[in-house]
């Protein structure tokens, strides 16, 4: 995960464009924060770095958006953003690109071998690999217990 990518996740949620727009509209703002909170829980950058990274000019503004999100997490509307944020987030943080998994979505009935590309515009990019071409490389590669399994 880097700081380009939970812009995307953070925009994308929310629906805002830029970040560091300098105004108070209200989904602006509440990007802002969940950025700045997100930055800081999975990036663990300084208070300081957050708060350039969204165009402010010192820590204090990076450190009030933090606990803004902490006290909005149980808001009914905010909340949910800010729980879908860090959902994409862990989801994310868990994927390495270029290497193989084991995939399923809501339309397979079993586990398909697929290489995660990236992520773009909020979308997993996903390559499905056609088993009877590479059935001994992933014989070779990969556990078949269902686990989601990666090769590096």
């Amino acid at each position: 995960m880097n700081k380009e990518k939970l812009r995307l996740i953070v925009s994308s949620v929310f629906n805002v464009s830029d970040l560091s727009a300098k105004t108070r509209r209200q989904p602006i703002v509440f990007a802002r924060h969940t950025y700045c909170y997100l930055a800081r829980r999975y990036l663990k950058r300084s208070f300081m770095l957050i708060a350039k990274d969204v165009g402010r000019k010192t820590h204090a503004s990076a450190l009030h958006s933090y606990n803004q999100v902490v006290c909005l997490m149980d808001d009914p509307e905010i909340g949910v953003l800010i729980k879908r944020c860090i959902s994409l987030v862990e989801q994310v943080e868990g994927y390495k690109e270029g290497c193989f998994y084991w995939f399923r979505d809501d339309s397979m009935l079993d586990f398909k071998p697929a290489m995660f590309i990236s992520l773009t515009d909020g979308v997993y990019l996903w390559k499905v690999i056609d088993m009877e071409t590479t059935e001994m490389f992933f014989r070779k590669h990969f556990e078949t217990d269902g686990k989601i399994t990666h090769d590096e």
